[in-house]
């Protein structure tokens, strides 16, 4: 697992304690300007019984605390679109 998996990870662990042994799947988001990655969370929706774009919004800012790694974070819908730090 990449550092960067392991980050969205611990986040989700920590601010989704009823999701039961997430994964972390990075997605290419299908437009280059969006991000370099982009993490779907519509799969933790069910567990949560938040709206995909709430539960966007949380791991968003959180991941936001971590610029060493990640910046211009932005949520569109159930996704968190991310460029990585060079």
């Amino acid at each position: 697992m990449s550092v960067i998996e392991q980050i969205l990870l611990d986040i989700v662990v920590s601010a989704f304690p009823e999701v039961s042994n997430p994964t972390i799947t990075l997605d290419v988001p299908p437009k280059k300007e969006l991000g370099d990655f982009a993490f779907n969370v519509f799969p933790y929706a069910k567990a949560t019984r938040l709206a995909p774009p709430v539960i966007a919004e949380k791991i968003a800012d959180e991941l936001k605390k971590h610029s060493d790694y990640f910046q211009n974070v932005s949520i569109m819908g159930g996704y968190v679109n991310f460029f990585l730090t060079t």
